[in-house]
């Protein structure tokens, strides 16, 4: 009798990138523009050490609006990545979405299943890196963020105050939310250990 081979699947940690990781700028796509929020470097290496991979999903509509190229926010995520290997932080996978309904660039003008809060960059995500998206977290500052996590089938968001205001009709729909990425390392911490409920 063959034995089934069960795939194995991992947990992840989805990130938005502006407000979350860097701070939020109007279309960041320069290094000379990209600032490290302050405690992030303390709170990726908390969440691999929980056992989380590290998957940044983020909107980019400045590339289809034509303010910028993709090989622009390569660069950008090149030099991030640089940056946070020194660190000691691995980025498993960083997936953006350039399309706008009203771009700017033909190619980049159209109503896409990856733009937030539809869930296609965590759904494509979740298939390259055999990710459970019932043990998984999703990480933002803007509704979007919290909406695709929902689409997607993500059971817990958490939204920060780091990046964009937080829209008061929303607040209390929301169960987690945290001042800025290390403050949400410490709530995710008391989850893992069963001190939250």
């Amino acid at each position: 009798m063959k034995e089934i081979m069960h795939k194995q699947l991992f947990k992840a940690i989805f990130l938005d990138r502006d407000g979350v990781i860097n701070k939020e700028k109007k279309y960041v796509h320069k290094i000379k523009d990209f600032e490290f929020i302050p405690g992030v470097f303390e709170a990726l290496r908390k969440f691999t050490k929980l056992g989380y991979k590290l998957i940044i999903i983020t909107n980019q509509a400045g590339i289809g609006k034509g303010f910028y190229k993709e090989e622009d926010l390569n660069h950008l995520h090149e030099y991030m990545l640089s940056i946070l290997k020194l660190k000691q932080i691995k980025i498993h996978g960083i997936y953006f979405c350039p399309h706008h309904e009203e771009a700017k660039l033909n190619k980049y003008k159209k109503n896409c299943n990856c733009r937030k809060p539809k869930p296609g960059m965590i759904l494509k995500a979740a298939s390259e890196h055999s990710i459970d998206l019932n043990q998984s977290i999703m990480i933002g500052d803007k509704i979007s963020d919290y909406y695709a996590g929902i689409n997607s089938g993500i059971q817990i968001s958490i939204l920060l105050r780091s990046g964009h205001k937080l829209p008061t009709k929303y607040l209390k729909e929301l169960k987690y939310i945290s001042d800025d990425l290390l403050s949400s390392s410490k709530l995710i911490e008391k989850m893992y250990y069963g001190e939250l409920r």
